[in-house]
């Protein structure tokens, strides 16, 4: 159990570099208000956490952080506040080298805030297992976070917002959980950019639960829901997302062994892309939401799944019969996903995760 002496209160650069040097594991490093530069934690084997957190909400800033080859690290609390755009391999917080047992939490973290979201990855991490990013907010960057080789990974309550282009990359990951994160209303993407909300690729990736993330469009409509390609995925849980979007990749799966998507909802934006957004590819896919055409093959209860559709509101299996206001398109909301008494809505899609958030949950 910690105690007081187990609690360092710093307020200089060279006085939390000097804690550092002295930690051994448990200690809790709290930092007044002010700019303590680039944090780099390079090689540092503690026997348990040690904690680097504000006195204050995000008072102490950081311009980057970067944890390599070491073990037993939280960073709690603190804003990651860079004042370059980044380039295009440059990233804001770090976990890499065969790290493990390293958490960032509870935190802030953009590049330069000017409206250029060409540069920085916000999140990253590569080779390293028991990594967790938690309870953060990132902006003004170009991808919100991108994870590689990790093992062991939690992606949890993150929120990403004013970004160039993905929300989350995933490249070979294992033993990985991705729950209740928020993807980027505001987007601005570059010349030729592929945006995706979650996307999986460039190595297999297997024993993964995607559970109860958020995309609703603000600028863009023209944005994958959660995409894996280019890869092999296996042993993959995916329900209780909500996504809207006008692509017809709400949920898709390219090559699929055991992979479950069930209690989804995704919804299409009427007249800017597809005609219908779908869960694809899944091993398994069933009472989940999916918002298609009149006259498509689908429309209405078919293989455990509900389609449902806006060009007709008048007509049957229309989306007002089931939500408040679903084909609101740009700028929806959770409020708008409300679901009608006694509709399937009630029982089907991410009904549980909407009405969390509709409680503030």
């Amino acid at each position: 159990m910690a105690t007081k002496s187990d609690q360092i209160s710093v307020s200089t650069r060279a006085e939390l570099l000097d804690a550092l040097g002295a930690a051994r594991g448990g200690e809790t490093i709290v930092l007044s208000d002010g700019d303590y530069g680039s944090l780099d934690i390079e090689n540092r084997s503690f026997s348990s956490h040690v904690t680097i957190t504000s006195a204050n909400p995000k008072g102490a800033h950081f311009d980057d952080v970067t944890v390599s080859n070491s073990k037993y690290v939280r960073i709690d609390n603190v804003h990651v506040d860079s004042d370059s755009n980044g380039t295009g391999g440059s990233s804001l917080v770090a976990v890499t080298n065969g790290s493990r047992h390293v958490e960032f939490i509870n935190s802030e973290v953009n590049g330069k805030v000017d409206g250029n979201y060409n540069g920085h990855y916000g999140l990253y991490s590569k080779e390293s297992s028991d990594v967790t990013f938690a309870n953060n907010y990132v902006h003004d960057v170009k991808n919100g976070g991108t994870f590689i080789n990790t093992t062991g990974l939690d992606v949890v309550g993150n929120t990403i917002d004013y970004i160039g282009n993905d929300s989350f990359k995933f490249l070979s990951v294992t033993d990985t959980l991705i729950l209740n994160n928020i993807g980027a209303r505001h987007i601005y993407p570059g010349q030729g950019a592929h945006l995706d909300f979650i996307q999986f690729q460039g190595g297999d990736s297997r024993d993964v639960v995607i559970r109860g993330n958020v995309f609703l469009p603000e600028t863009r409509t023209d944005v994958q829901g959660i995409f894996l390609d280019d890869a092999k995925y296996s042993n993959i849980l995916i329900e209780q997302n909500i996504i809207v979007t006008s692509m017809i990749r709400g949920i898709s799966i390219s090559s699929a062994t055991n992979v479950v998507a069930r209690e989804n909802t995704v919804l299409n934006v009427e007249g800017t892309g597809a005609k219908g957004t779908f869960v694809i590819g899944a091993t398994q896919s069933y009472d989940n939401i999916m918002g298609t055409y009149p006259g498509h093959k689908s429309l209405g209860e078919t293989g455990g799944n509900l389609f449902i559709q806006q060009r007709n509101l008048d007509g049957s299996w229309s989306y007002d019969d089931y939500f408040k206001n679903a084909d609101k398109g740009k700028g929806i909301t959770i409020a708008d996903l409300e679901p009608v008494k006694g509709s399937l809505a009630e029982t089907k899609g991410a009904f549980e995760r909407i009405a969390e958030l509709l409680n503030g949950e």
